[in-house]
C-alpha cells in the first residue's frame, strides 16, 4: 500500500507563525483500523536543541475512502453516457451562411462524434442557437435541429441530416447567446441525476460555449470545438479559465471545461 504522511501544524494567528506539532508515517488500511481501535498517535518532532520531543497527540476518529474513479472505470461499470450537440449558426452576414459553414460543421462533429457515438446511451440530442426559425423566422438562440419539440437523433447521421434540412430553412443571426443551451441541457443532466438507478451516474458531454457556473453542479463536461476562421479570443480564454471562472462573487465548483 501506498504510505502517508500525516504532518500536523500549529499556526499562531496574531503573529501568523507556524509550528510544526509533529508528523506520522502510515497508510490507509493501517488508519482504518486505528480509528476503529481509537489508536492515538503521538506526535515526535525532532528539536536541535531537545532531541526528539512528545509535542501533542492525534487520535484516528473516523476514516472513510472517497474513490476517484476514471472515466474509463465509469464506462466499464455501467455508466449512461449521453452526448448533447449545440451549433452555433451566427454569421456576420445577416442574410446568409458561410459557405464554408456546413463542411466545417460536418466536419467537427464527425472528429468527436464519431469518437463517442459507441459509448452514447441510446440516442443524441442536437441543438441549434444563434438563427431565424420557422414558421414565424423569430431569431431563437435555443431550438432542436430537427426544428420541431424532439431535439434527439439516433446516430450521428441523423445528426447531420437535421443540420442538412434545417440550413435550408433557417437564417443565421448576428448574435449569438451561448447560455441558454447549457442552462437547458444542465438541467437535463440535474433531472436525470435525481431519478438515477442505484450505482448507474448520468453524464452528459455538450459541445458548445458558455456560461459554466450554473453547468458545474450538474455531471456535465463542456467541449470547445472551434471552426472557421472568426475570433475565438473570448472562447479560448474562457476555456482556460479552469477553476478560476466566477461572477458576481460565485465561483465555478470545478473544472469543467474542455
Amino acid at each position: 500500500l501506498r504510505p502517508i504522511d500525516i504532518t500536523v501544524i500549529y499556526r499562531d494567528e496574531k503573529n501568523k507563525n507556524e509550528l510544526v506539532v509533529g508528523e506520522i508515517h502510515t497508510n490507509v488500511m493501517q488508519l482504518q483500523r486505528d480509528s476503529i481501535d481509537g489508536r492515538v498517535y503521538q506526535m515526535i518532532r525532532n528539536d536541535m536543541k531537545e532531541g526528539r520531543r512528545i509535542y501533542g497527540l492525534l487520535e484516528a476518529v473516523r476514516v472513510t475512502p472517497i474513490p476517484i474513479h476514471s472515466f474509463l472505470q465509469y464506462l466499464t461499470t455501467g455508466t449512461a453516457l449521453h452526448l448533447s450537440i449545440a451549433i452555433d449558426f451566427s454569421s456576420d452576414k445577416e442574410d446568409e451562411f458561410s459557405s464554408s459553414l456546413l463542411n466545417e460543421a460536418e466536419f467537427a462533429l464527425r472528429s468527436i462524434g464519431d469518437c463517442m457515438e459507441d459509448y452514447v446511451n441510446n440516442s443524441i440530442s442536437a441543438f441549434g442557437f444563434a438563427a431565424r426559425i420557422p414558421p414565424m423566422n423569430r431569431e431563437s438562440q435555443q431550438f432542436c435541429l430537427s426544428l420541431d419539440t424532439n431535439p434527439y437523433c439516433e446516430s450521428m447521421n441523423s445528426v447531420l441530416e437535421m443540420l442538412h434540412r434545417s440550413m435550408s430553412r433557417i437564417e443565421p443571426s448576428k448574435t449569438a447567446h451561448l447560455s441558454h443551451v447549457i442552462y437547458y441541457v444542465s438541467k437535463l443532466a440535474l433531472h436525470a441525476n435525481l431519478r438515477r438507478s442505484r450505482g448507474n451516474t448520468q453524464y452528459f458531454v455538450l459541445e458548445v460555449v458558455q456560461a459554466v457556473i450554473f453547468a458545474s453542479k450538474a455531471p456535465i463536461s463542456i467541449v470547445f470545438v472551434g471552426i472557421g476562421d472568426r475570433d475565438k479570443a473570448d472562447v479560448e480564454r474562457l476555456g482556460r479559465g479552469g477553476t478560476r471562472i466566477e461572477f458576481q462573487g460565485r465561483r465555478v465548483t470545478r473544472d469543467l471545461l474542455h
